[in-house]
């Protein structure tokens, strides 16, 4: 058990270097939407994925305006 907590010790004090020499600093975010958009800044999309993403966007059917928009246009 002793042995088991020594190694537990030893491996976090590894990974407090670790952290220490790579530089990363702790970050709070306010929201979990912060969160997300601050990672995606940080994050690139696959090539692959992007081409893919792009094509399945383009072949979505465009919106039509509302009944009610193009009522009040035909009235102009």
């Amino acid at each position: 058990m002793e042995r088991e907590s020594s190694q537990l010790r030893h491996r976090e004090q590894q990974e407090s270097i670790h952290l220490n020499h790579t530089g990363q600093a702790g970050r709070e975010f306010a929201s979990v939407d912060e969160m997300l958009r601050y990672d995606a800044t940080q994050t690139e999309v696959p090539t692959g994925i992007a081409v893919r993403l792009q094509d399945s966007i383009s072949r979505d059917p465009k919106l039509r305006r509302s009944f009610w928009r193009r009522l009040r246009f035909w009235k102009s």
